[in-house]
């Protein structure tokens, strides 16, 4: 068995600095050429609409009972039953904050670009 032969590898277009004019550059002809990522489709955004709209209702009518359960005297011992939502909600929020961070293209034209540079070298 013989051993493979080295590889050049040069890291260069991976490490230097991104040129936003060059990434415009790329982007503009990815999407002449009909290469552009399409990002989010439109059955995506109608789903996550669909489910916001239903789990408004579902958490807006807790969120009502829960407010009058602590306008009608609960006092300290309320906290106990906001918490968890309040919990949940920050959960929640974090993950829609990563959806739409990683949905987006915030970034994918440069990586294609970097990626691009580096499949050339």
């Amino acid at each position: 068995m013989t051993a493979p032969a080295p590889v050049a590898f040069d890291a260069r277009p991976l490490t230097e600095p991104v040129d936003r004019a060059a990434v415009k550059e790329f982007a503009r002809e990815l999407r002449s050429q009909g290469k552009a990522p399409a990002g989010m489709g439109v059955v995506a955004i109608v789903a996550f609409v669909v489910i916001g709209v239903f789990m408004l209702g579902v958490f807006g009518s807790i969120f009502t009972a829960l407010g009058g359960l602590i306008l009608s005297g609960g006092g300290f011992a309320s906290l106990f039953v906001v918490a968890p939502f309040l919990f949940i909600g920050g959960i929640i929020t974090v993950v829609l904050v990563a959806i739409i961070r990683g949905s987006g293209g915030g970034g994918s034209a440069g990586t294609g670009w970097t990626v691009s540079r580096a499949r050339t070298a």
